[in-house]
């Protein structure tokens, strides 16, 4: 489970196929070692200087959660299966790109952005971007599936990042990016044309879930149904 808040961009060193995976290998910006602190408070506990990132660890790459295979020193390998690489933008990766990376979640941490699986629904693609001073906006078309998903001043998580949507236009999602946002996470590097990872809000597919396979939507004319008390005690709400 993850955030959206980024802990640091890493930079690519290499993407080459081994078999039926792609290994990636990501250098952090500062010194990692094997072994897993004790109660380090987190503000000193970035992916680099984290001396607990340990093999087995998740790590969310660019908004895709993927496990932590090898690492030495600054360096961190994980593997790409080929449904990751396909699915997502992780398999155009190439040397020297910035990535936003971020640990999973602990139980003690704040909840800085809002809750993020590392699973992405879909590749979006930037097809506007407005600048006004150091604010700016990106229009981002996303895909058609998280549409049902998506309201205004909601939450959506774009290459990993948290973030609140400004407004819906036609098949357009807006969000607004504050100059930190940008200054240290890959967004600086973006323009039109860009594919992002797209993951919509997790309790929103819940809900959607719950309200699409429920009877009552589908019988809402029906006394029966009705949304009252007796309909609330009935399916196990009230007690």
């Amino acid at each position: 489970m993850f955030t959206g808040i980024i802990d640091e961009v890493g930079t690519v060193i290499d993407v080459h196929q081994k078999g039926e995976v792609i290994q990636l290998r990501i250098k952090t910006a500062s010194t990692s070692r094997d072994g897993r602190p004790g109660d380090e408070d987190r503000s000193e506990d970035n992916i680099g200087g984290r001396s607990g990132d340990r093999i087995g660890d998740s790590i969310c790459i660019n908004g895709v959660c993927l496990t932590v295979v090898s690492l030495a020193d600054r360096l961190l390998k994980f593997d790409l299966s080929r449904e990751t690489a396909e699915t997502t933008t992780l398999g155009d990766l190439r040397a020297q790109d910035q990535v936003n990376m971020e640990r999973a979640l602990r139980l003690s941490d704040r909840l800085g952005g809002h809750f993020l699986s590392g699973h992405v629904d879909g590749i979006g693609y930037i097809r506007k971007l407005q600048r006004s001073g150091q604010h700016y906006l990106l229009g981002v078309e996303a895909p058609e599936s998280v549409s049902c998903y998506l309201v205004e001043k909601g939450s959506i998580a774009l290459d990993g990042i948290s973030l609140t949507i400004a407004s819906l236009e036609k098949n357009l999602v807006w969000v607004s990016i504050i100059p930190h946002t940008a200054e240290v996470t890959s967004l600086k590097e973006k323009k039109t044309g860009d594919k992002v990872n797209v993951e919509a809000d997790l309790l929103a597919k819940y809900i959607h879930r719950i309200l699409t396979s429920h009877p009552l939507p589908q019988s809402a004319s029906s006394k029966e149904n009705s949304l009252g008390r007796e309909f609330l005690a009935k399916h196990g709400f009230l007690s």
